[in-house]
C-alpha cells in the first residue's frame, strides 16, 4: 500500500514550527490543531489553522487559540470543536473546549445557570468523539459546565451532562460493535459504556498501564498504548472479551516495549498506524507510519520511496477535498521531512495495489544517462508508467502504447527516482504494480 506524498504547499510550507496533534477533514478543507504559530510559510495562526482543499491556501481561524495547545478536533452538528489545554479561542474565554461555527469562536456553554464562567471543563481535555449524536469529551477533568464529570463529559449541543466516569484519565474513544469504548490511564485501562455507566471492559487492571489509541477494524477493536497482556505488548486487538496479538507478533512496533501507535485510521480496507515507532514487524521503511491488512495478514510501507517521516506521526484523517472532489489520506505530526508536519497522499488510494509477478517487466539501462527502456510482457494489460522523485512527487505519468518503449530522462535532475509500471484490468478493483528504483546520472 506504499504511495507517494505531497506537502500542503511547497516543501518549506505546511506548518512551519511546533507540531500538529490533531486533524480533521471537513467540508473539503483540512483543519489542523496543535502547538504552532505559522502555516503556509508566512500566515500567522495560533495553534489551529485551515488548508483550503480547493485553492490550496492556508488561513488562520480568527485569532486562533491561546493559553495552551490543541489536543483534539471533531466535527459535531456542523461545527468544529477543539479540545486541549488552552484558555481562550478567538479572544473569547473558552477553557479547554471551544467551538468554531465557520466564522467565529465561542465557548461551549449551556443555558444561563448551567455552570459558571465559560462553561467548559476545569482541567485538560484530551479527546473528542461523536457517538449516538452526542459529543463525548475525555480528559483528566472533574467538571464540565459546572456539572460533575469524572474524566468524561457529554455535550448535546445545548447542555453538558456528567457521567459516573471512567476508571482513569480518558485518552481516546472508539465505537466497536455499536458500543462506546474508552482507552484510559490506569484503572481498568479499557472501559466500556453500558447505558450511562462506564464499566470494566477487559481483564487489565494496572495503574501503570494506559491506552492512547483505539480503532475498530475488520471485526476487532485495535488498541495501542503502554501495556502487557501475557506476552502481547503495546499493540493488540480486542474481540470484546480478550486481547490477542496482531499478525502473530506479540510486539510488532519497534523498539518493542517502548513505543505505541499514537493514531490509527481505517482507509481503503486497511489500518493506517502512526506513532513514534521505528518499524512495524521489521518491515523495511515503516518508520512512524505503517499499514496493516488483516485480510493478507501483512504489514507494508506507507511510503513510495525511502523518505519516511523523520519524527512522530500524531494524526491521520481522510476525506473528500479538491476539484474534482477526491478521497485523500492526510497525515500530520512533528516531522519536518519529507514535508513540514502535514502531508497528503498524491493519489486516491481507492484501488488495491498487488505486486506484479516477476519477469513481466524489465527496465534498462539502470543507471541511465538520458533514456531508459521499458520492456513489457504481453500479459501486462493497459500498462502505464509513473515516476516519482525522492520526495514522493510524481514527475512522469504516461500510458504505454507498445510493449517496448523508451522514457526520456534527460530532463530529470540527477538522482534517485522510483518507477511504477501499472497493469490495469478494466472493471477490476485492483491493479498490478511493478516497482523499480532508477538512478539518473
Amino acid at each position: 500500500m506504499s504511495q507517494g506524498w505531497t506537502g500542503l504547499g511547497s516543501p518549506s510550507n505546511g506548518v512551519a514550527n511546533g507540531y500538529v496533534n490533531s486533524m480533521v477533514v471537513w467540508n473539503g478543507n483540512v483543519y489542523v490543531g496543535g502547538s504552532f504559530t505559522t502555516v503556509g510559510g508566512s500566515v500567522s495562526a495560533s495553534n489551529i489553522a485551515m488548508w483550503n482543499g480547493t485553492t490550496a491556501a492556508w488561513s488562520a481561524l480568527g485569532t486562533g487559540i491561546t493559553g495552551g495547545e490543541v489536543l483534539a478536533l471533531a466535527v459535531y452538528n456542523n461545527a468544529l470543536y477543539a479540545a486541549g489545554r488552552f484558555t481562550t479561542a478567538g479572544g473569547v474565554t473558552a477553557t479547554r473546549v471551544a467551538k468554531w461555527n465557520g466564522s467565529a469562536w465561542s465557548a461551549v456553554q449551556g443555558p444561563s445557570g448551567q455552570g459558571a464562567g465559560d462553561g467548559s471543563v476545569n482541567i485538560d481535555a484530551y479527546c473528542l468523539y461523536v457517538f449516538n449524536n452526542t459529543l463525548y469529551v475525555g480528559g483528566n477533568f472533574a467538571t464540565a459546565g459546572g456539572v460533575s464529570a469524572h474524566y468524561v463529559a457529554m455535550w448535546n449541543g445545548t447542555l453538558w451532562t456528567g457521567s459516573t466516569g471512567t476508571s482513569g484519565y480518558a485518552y481516546c474513544f472508539a465505537s466497536f460493535n455499536s458500543e462506546l469504548y474508552a482507552g484510559v490511564q490506569g484503572g481498568y485501562v479499557l472501559d466500556k459504556l453500558v447505558g450511562t455507566t462506564w464499566v470494566q471492559a477487559s481483564t487489565l487492571n494496572n495503574n501503570t498501564y494506559y491506552i492512547k489509541s483505539l480503532c475498530s477494524y475488520n471485526n476487532s477493536l485495535y488498541v495501542s498504548g503502554s501495556f502487557l497482556v501475557g506476552p502481547v505488548q503495546n499493540f493488540a486487538k480486542f474481540n470484546g472479551t480478550s486481547f490477542s496479538n496482531v499478525g502473530g507478533n506479540n510486539a510488532p512496533l519497534a523498539p518493542a516495549g517502548s513505543v505505541f501507535a499514537s493514531v490509527m485510521k481505517v482507509f481503503n480496507g486497511k489500518l493506517w498506524v502512526g506513532g513514534a515507532f521505528t518499524s512495524a514487524n521489521s518491515v523495511a521503511n515503516t518508520s512512524k507510519l505503517a499499514v496493516w491488512s488483516s485480510v493478507s495478514g501483512t504489514w507494508t510501507s506507507a511510503y513510495v520511496n525511502p523518505v519516511a517521516c523523520n519524527s512522530d506521526v500524531y494524526a491521520v484523517d481522510t476525506g473528500l477535498t479538491g476539484s474534482p472532489s477526491t478521497n485523500y489520506i492526510y497525515v500530520a505530526g512533528a516531522f519536518t521531512a519529507p514535508y513540514n508536519r502535514v502531508m497528503r497522499g498524491v493519489t486516491n488510494v481507492g484501488i488495491e495495489e498487488v505486486a506484479m509477478a516477476e519477469g513481466l517487466v524489465s527496465v534498462y539501462p539502470n543507471p541511465t544517462h538520458g533514456r531508459i527502456h521499458i520492456s513489457i510482457n504481453r500479459e501486462v494489460r493497459n500498462p502505464s508508467v509513473e515516476i516519482y522523485n525522492i520526495l514522493g512527487n510524481r514527475v512522469y505519468n504516461e500510458a504505454l502504447k507498445t510493449n517496448f518503449e523508451p522514457v526520456i530522462t534527460k530532463e530529470f535532475a540527477p538522482g534517485v527516482y522510483f518507477m511504477k509500471v501499472i497493469s490495469e484490468e478494466i472493471g477490476s478493483n485492483s491493479v498490478k504494480v511493478f516497482t523499480q528504483k532508477v538512478v539518473v546520472e
